[in-house]
């Protein structure tokens, strides 16, 4: 997705170093891309908030599992307890009932010392049953904690895998959102450096509007002072032809007066 970005936002930094600062479709470019730039943090930022909520569900299921892990820790040695205690009653049990036989085999044999009865042979049969049966029991009750002590142990060991998966999913995460976030913030930068290039810009426009605008002004205010002093040296021209023919007109005038003066005399 960044790699895709990055080529995206490449082209189109080749399409803009194209244009001219004063071409008019340069701010649209801009604009466009700063647009887009926009659109892909509110996109990122909704990824982020998906991955801390996908984290925080993380969290949450792996203190489950760190308290079933250690519920199933305190059963192991529990059970583990009841293995011990049950292996070293069936080593007693069956040492008591190896003793009882021998005391049963001592009942069959003639000695002059001793003379057995069939009711102590009987009585020791019954023992010897009964200690065969709490070994019959003692077995099956041992051979059944054994078993379930392999589940819970495979069950811990399952649990464990789950939960170590759960940490390295979060590191995945962590390491997602960080560079999510250092991504964010070179976009927003960039965002930053591009309006403010564009303000500058602007503001050199104006600047050069205004310098033009005031440019005219001048020219037409020395045009128009050109225009004034060309109509005045014309008034000036024209005031001297008018006086030079006045004058004239007077000469004529005072001769006619003067000949008027002769004839009358």
């Amino acid at each position: 997705m960044r790699k895709k970005l990055v080529s995206l936002a490449r082209k189109e930094q080749v399409l803009v170093s194209e244009l001219s600062s004063d071409a008019p479709e340069r701010e649209t470019v801009v604009n466009r891309i700063i647009t887009r730039s926009k659109e892909t943090i509110s996109k990122l930022d909704t990824v982020m908030a998906t991955l801390k909520t996908k984290k925080a569900k993380l969290v949450t299921e792996q203190t489950t599992l760190k308290d079933d892990i250690k519920g199933l820790g305190e059963k192991l040695v529990s059970i583990q307890a009841k293995i011990v205690s049950g292996q070293e009653n069936l080593k007693l049990k069956t040492a008591e009932r190896t003793s009882k036989k021998e005391i049963l085999s001592g009942y069959s044999m003639k000695e002059t010392t001793k003379t057995p009865t069939s009711e102590g042979a009987v009585v020791t049969q019954g023992k010897i049953d009964k200690i065969t049966e709490e070994i019959t029991k003692l077995r099956t009750d041992l051979k059944k904690n054994i078993q379930q002590k392999n589940e819970m142990f495979s069950t811990k060991v399952t649990t464990q895998k789950q939960h170590d998966l759960f940490t390295n999913q979060q590191k995945t995460i962590e390491e997602q959102v960080h560079n999510l976030k250092d991504f964010v913030g070179e976009i927003e930068n960039t965002i930053k450096v591009v309006e403010s290039k564009i303000k500058e810009e602007i503001a050199t426009k104006k600047v050069i509007e205004t310098q033009k605008e005031a440019f005219k002004a001048t020219q037409k205010l020395t045009d128009a002072e050109e225009n004034l002093n060309s109509e005045r040296v014309v008034g000036e021209k024209k005031k001297e032809e008018y006086t030079a023919q006045s004058k004239e007109c007077k000469k004529k005038v005072d001769a006619e007066a003067a000949n008027v003066k002769k004839i009358q005399e």
